[in-house]
């Protein structure tokens, strides 16, 4: 067999002999087979990162590929990075700190790094409930954080510690710059939630105040997100099966932020929720938490909130002088129960507590 001159063969380089000092003979300079030294070799290769120079000058190194690029794509690239990525970018030289720091969205990149350091530490505690502060920073930051960070929060949120589902209002807050499918994706994981803690109910009674909470609370966090982000929520919410639309007190601050579809979807869900199976419960307790929202409701709902209170109203003789009690004092034309309500409704109002 004839093996050719130019077949692939491993071939060590030849190192020479140099005698020592103490007689023996120590390694000398590698060379490639045919007496080329290896490290003179490597000395005539190119080397495509340093210009030719004038005599006697230093050599400079090429600029990055990067700060060669238009600013459009400089900022294409940026947007791209996650907070830290972006700020040791920033750090990398002058010039691509400058790039950097005029992206429209540098500030809120780096603002939503620090915030999610936050969370991570308090995260890390049983006991820690998000304030209002810390919600109104994570509905700003929700646009620039990494869908990884979001479901972290999700997963946290939806996932009770043994103080109860404390950080449930970080679902809203979290989602209000994302998409529908990252909605719809959370109201998945809420449609998980149960709890240990029945309270001498049945446990599918229980799972489903506790699942009914998160999404509330969801729901109240929210804020301004668009109506999209809102209706996987909404949707679960009129699902009498799984969940029961049972409205908090004090809810009107949160209805108020809601998109006007929202509202008026929301409204008409809780009225329409039987509360009967709701212990210590009154059928109008959904319709009076709408009737002090009642400046933030369309028309019709305005219209459907009075027709509900008067039906529970004359048909429970004995509940009239509590429901008066109730109801009246946002009755007065001054109250702002009826800013912006029209006199004829709020004529109508008084004539219903006055009979």
């Amino acid at each position: 067999m004839t093996i050719s001159p130019t077949a692939s063969r491993s071939v060590s380089p030849v190192r020479e002999s140099v005698p020592s000092q103490a007689g023996g003979s120590t390694p000398g300079i590698a060379r490639q087979p045919g007496g080329q030294p290896i490290d003179a070799a490597l000395a005539s290769l190119p080397r495509p990162d340093v210009r030719p120079t004038p005599q006697g000058s230093l050599p400079q190194r090429q600029p990055f590929p990067f700060t060669r690029l238009p600013l459009e794509l400089k900022h294409e690239v940026l947007g791209h990075l996650d907070a830290v990525s972006l700020a040791q970018a920033a750090a990398s030289s002058p010039e691509v700190r400058t790039t950097a720091t005029s992206h429209p969205a540098y500030e809120m990149t780096i603002r939503s790094g620090k915030l999610m350091k936050r969370l991570a530490a308090g995260l890390a505690r049983p006991d820690f409930a998000p304030d209002a502060a810390t919600l109104d920073e994570l509905r700003l930051c929700s646009p620039f954080l990494e869908p990884e960070q979001v479901s972290t929060i999700v997963r946290s949120a939806v996932t009770a510690t043994m103080y109860g589902h404390n950080r449930a209002g970080l679902l809203g807050a979290v989602l209000r710059g994302r998409s529908t499918e990252e909605a719809e994706a959370a109201a998945k994981e809420v449609d998980q939630v149960t709890t240990s803690a029945t309270r001498g109910l049945p446990e599918e009674a229980a799972d489903k105040e506790a699942r009914s909470n998160v999404l509330m609370q969801a729901l109240g966090s929210l804020g301004d997100a668009p109506y999209g982000v809102y209706e996987p929520f909404l949707h679960r919410l009129g699902t009498a099966g799984t969940y029961i639309c049972k409205v908090p007190p004090q809810f009107t601050g949160s209805l108020s932020r809601m998109p006007q579809r929202a509202r008026d979807e929301f409204c008409r869900i809780a009225l329409s929720t039987d509360l009967s199976t709701v212990a210590h419960t009154y059928q109008d307790a959904n319709a009076q938490q709408m009737f002090f929202a009642l400046k933030f409701v369309s028309t019709p709902e305005q219209e459907a909130v009075f027709d509900k209170v008067k039906s529970v109203y004359d048909s429970t003789p004995s509940r009239q002088r509590m429901m008066a009690i109730q109801y009246m004092p946002g009755a007065a034309s001054r109250d702002p129960v009826f800013e912006g309500i029209d006199s004829a409704t709020r004529e109508k109002w008084k004539g219903l507590f006055a009979s």
